[in-house]
This record gives structure tokens, C-alpha cells and sequence, in this order.
């Protein structure tokens, strides 16, 4: 779409008759005009920018090239002995690929590190691009003021979103299935308990890493792992929003807290751990079978408890003014 759109454009601004030039030129051109299509789109899901990504496309378009073709040769050809010598050319060109990626990846400044945008910014941004790319290819100054709307927009918005980030805190329990991961969000910095051993681990980012990066700044994230050796466990987080009880396995007395949170079908003595607890609320997190928290949440309500079941939702968000 970006080479449909930008390419004219970029063949009228630079007009070259050597084929080779000719060669450079439609390579740079392709490259920006799908990065300038895929800028809003990588902000959006990773929030970072590849600085390098020119000559990144000048070094991968040969040998992908050569890679789509000798691919296409493999499946229509017949002779094995030959196949067998096409996949060894495929082999080197992928690895030559993957070698120059990298090679730039380890060059400093690789990628910037920026915000991640929401859908109100990705809309605009490619309103933006569109309005700009109208008015210059039919001369319409409306599209150009347009554009110029957009790009204020970018602007407010962002601010705005910086000043609410600034003031609110945000309490989450993710739902990721087994683990448990709860998060405190305030100033662009985050506290996240997790039963998972590391914050990158692969689960954990699937479920819940893009927020994480939206809501706090990478370097400002701390991360405490609640391991133990023991199957089933109880945790007391205490936060600025308040007292949170994880229970596991109940067996005794609980110290009172603001929410209790069930997991591992732990319901079998759910009252008297409700009046041990006294939470406002409980939560019922996807650790739990279907069954067992559909009959836990039955109890709550005739005890006139407030529950809330995660396992089919994203998160369970509880802010600080509804405790």
C-alpha cells in the first residue's frame, strides 16, 4: 500500500535514466515508503523506532529477492539433485539475511524507544499521512489543514495522556491462567509480583507486556518474583491501594485486607475465609476451573460480597477511588 501510494511521488521528486541509479532509487523509495506506512503501526504494538531501517532494506533486498524466486524454483522443480542444491542456496542467502540483520541490530542507536501510541494516535496518525499524501498529489490545500488538524491532535492527545499517567494509579491482576501477576502502576513506574520467574518470560509478555510498556517506563519497572517450593501457597502484597490476600490453600486465620484473590479452586471453606479476610471484593483469577468459580461466585453472592471472575476476561482493573 505505502509503494502504491508513495512511489509516484517519489519518482516525480527524483527523476534518474541510469538503471542502476534507477535500482538505488526505487529501493530507498520502497523502503520509506513502507516504513512511513509501518511507523504508525510499530509505535503501536512495540513502541520503538528503527533508526537503521534504510540501509537494512539495501542490504536484505538482493539476497530476499533472490531468496522468493529460488523458493518459487523449489516447488515447481522435479529433479531432487538440483532441489537439493536450491536449498543450499536458500540456506546461505536466509543466513546472509539474518547476518546483516543482526549486524545492525548491535550497531548502536539501532532503534529509538518510544511510547506506545493507543488507538486514537494510530488512527490520526494515519489520517495524518493520508490527508497530507491527498493534498499533495491532487494540490488541495483543505487536505493540507486537515492533515495539520491531525497532527494537533497527535500533539494534545499525547500531552494529555502524559498528565493523566502523571496522576492516576492503576491496580491490575492479569489474567495468566496459572501464574499469578499483579501490577501497581503510578508516574510512568510499575511494581509487578509475578509467580513467573522473569518479567520477559514469554507468557507474561503474551498476556500482558504491551500494557506493561504502555503504562511504565522499561527501566522503571520493578519485578518481584514470588517463588516458592511449595505447591500451593498464600501471598499478603501490601500496596498504595491497599492490602491484597492470595490465597491458595486456607487452613487458618487470615490477616483482614481490602481484596482477597482465590486461585487453585481453593473455595471449599469460602465463607470462613470471607470473615476471616473481610475484603471488599473478591476476585476469582483463571487459575480457577470454569465449575469451581461459577459455584464460588453463587456463595459470594449470597454472603453479599462483590466478585469478579477473570477467567475469561483480560485483566480485573481496580482503581484506588473504588476501594
Amino acid at each position: 500500500l505505502g509503494m502504491l501510494f508513495f512511489m509516484p511521488i517519489f519518482e516525480k521528486i527524483i527523476v534518474v535514466k541510469n538503471p542502476l541509479m534507477r535500482f538505488v532509487r526505487d529501493t530507498v523509495g520502497i523502503s520509506i515508503a513502507a516504513q512511513t506506512l509501518t511507523t504508525p503501526l510499530t509505535l503501536y504494538y512495540f513502541g520503538q523506532f528503527p533508526t537503521y531501517f534504510l540501509l537494512a532494506n539495501l542490504l536484505v533486498d538482493l539476497p530476499s529477492t533472490i531468496t522468493m524466486y529460488v523458493g518459487f524454483l523449489m516447488t515447481i522443480n522435479p529433479i531432487d539433485w538440483l532441489n537439493e542444491l536450491l536449498g543450499n542456496l536458500l540456506e546461505n542467502l536466509i543466513g546472509c539475511i539474518l547476518y546483516c540483520l543482526k549486524s545492525i541490530d548491535r550497531l548502536a542507536f539501532s532503534t529509538i524507544k518510544i511510547n506506545i501510541i493507543d488507538s486514537a494516535l494510530l488512527f490520526l496518525s494515519y489520517a495524518a499521512v493520508f490527508s497530507f499524501l491527498y493534498a499533495y498529489q491532487w494540490r488541495d490545500k483543505k487536505y493540507s489543514y486537515l492533515g495539520l488538524f491531525c497532527v494537533i491532535g497527535l500533539v494534545f492527545i499525547d500531552i494529555s495522556h502524559q498528565i493523566t499517567d502523571k496522576n492516576t494509579e492503576r491496580f491490575r491482576i492479569y489474567n495468566t491462567r496459572n501464574e499469578l501477576t499483579i501490577a501497581y502502576f503510578k508516574n510512568k513506574q510499575a511494581i509487578i509480583y509475578s509467580t513467573f520467574d522473569s518479567l520477559n518470560h514469554k507468557a507474561l509478555q503474551y498476556a500482558c507486556g504491551r500494557e506493561i510498556r504502555v503504562l511504565a517506563y522499561e527501566d522503571n519497572v520493578q519485578f518481584i518474583a514470588l517463588n516458592s517450593k511449595k505447591v500451593r501457597n498464600n501471598y499478603l502484597i501490601e500496596l498504595p491501594v491497599g492490602k491484597i490476600i492470595i490465597v491458595e490453600n486456607f487452613k487458618g486465620e487470615l490477616p483482614p485486607a481490602e481484596l482477597l484473590v482465590i486461585r487453585k479452586n481453593a473455595i471449599q471453606k469460602l465463607p470462613a475465609m470471607v470473615n476471616s479476610v473481610s475484603p471488599r471484593q473478591v476476585i476469582l483469577d483463571g487459575s480457577n476451573s470454569l465449575r469451581k468459580s461459577l459455584q464460588a461466585q453463587a456463595v459470594l453472592d449470597s454472603l453479599g460480597i462483590k466478585s469478579y471472575l477473570i477467567k475469561d476476561n483480560f485483566a480485573y482493573v481496580w482503581d484506588k477511588e473504588n476501594l
